[in-house]
């Protein structure tokens, strides 16, 4: 079951530029309270008991709440999508498990064909066809979003066959959302801290450990340090 919720129209989404000072913090990384938030797309994954039940919110115009549910456990993150690379990685899991079975099936096909054992050669066949097609029911392929400069996996999606239009629709608004966020921000030394106070808040809610958010930090740091090597002197 897939729900999708859309606004109107893709140009009501309003992000307004920041200036630098004292309101960049409440502006740029303070995520609003629940109470405040507009949602603008609600977006349900439940492709069965094997994975994890995922529902992903965005509101406010740069925000995005990702939910995943699976079992009795329910975890949640808010992420700002000014510091998410707009392109995801997609990444691809093997059902090793049913990839071992269907082997060893195959191989003790090729043994009942050796030995010419009729039973053995028919049981095997349909262990070989049973295995393949769970193999490919519980593999997966997922779109993985990870943060523009540090790097850190932050939330990911299904991706799924029986659902694809829904799903680039999805992939499209969180890549229009959070380049316009990007854009907006300030330049410099501002959008370094930025970076770097959005994986510190991600880190001090649980979503990240103490050595990913360090690492993402000199990723960061390293990223602009090259920027600013590479800038032509003014003169």
């Amino acid at each position: 079951m897939t729900t999708l919720g859309l606004a109107p129209k893709e140009e009501s989404i309003q992000i307004h530029a920041v200036s630098t000072g004292d309101d960049i913090h409440q502006a740029l990384l303070a995520v609003p309270a629940e109470s405040d938030w507009k949602a603008e797309m609600v977006f349900l994954q439940a492709p069965g008991w094997w994975r994890p039940r995922r529902q992903l919110t965005l509101f406010n115009g740069r925000y995005l709440e990702w939910r995943e549910k699976k079992g009795r456990s329910d975890s949640a993150r808010v992420i700002n999508l000014a510091f998410v690379k707009p392109e995801p990685i997609v990444q691809r899991t093997l059902a090793w498990r049913s990839m071992t079975v269907m082997a060893l099936a195959a191989l003790v096909t090729g043994l009942s064909v050796h030995a010419t054992w009729l039973p053995g050669l028919i049981g095997g066949a349909l262990l070989v066809l049973l295995s393949g097609l769970n193999s490919l029911r519980c593999s997966s392929a997922s779109f993985q979003f990870v943060t523009r400069h540090g790097g850190v996996p932050v939330f990911a999606l299904y991706r799924q066959r029986g659902d694809r239009e829904r799903v680039e629709k999805v992939l499209k608004a969180i890549g229009i959302r959070g380049q316009k966020a990007w854009t907006l921000l300030p330049k410099g030394k501002a959008r370094l801290a930025a970076e770097v106070a959005e994986h510190r808040r991600l880190a001090d809610s649980g979503c990240l450990s103490r050595d990913t958010y360090e690492a993402a930090k000199q990723r960061i740091f390293s990223r602009y340090a090259k920027g600013a090597a590479v800038r032509p002197a003014s003169g």
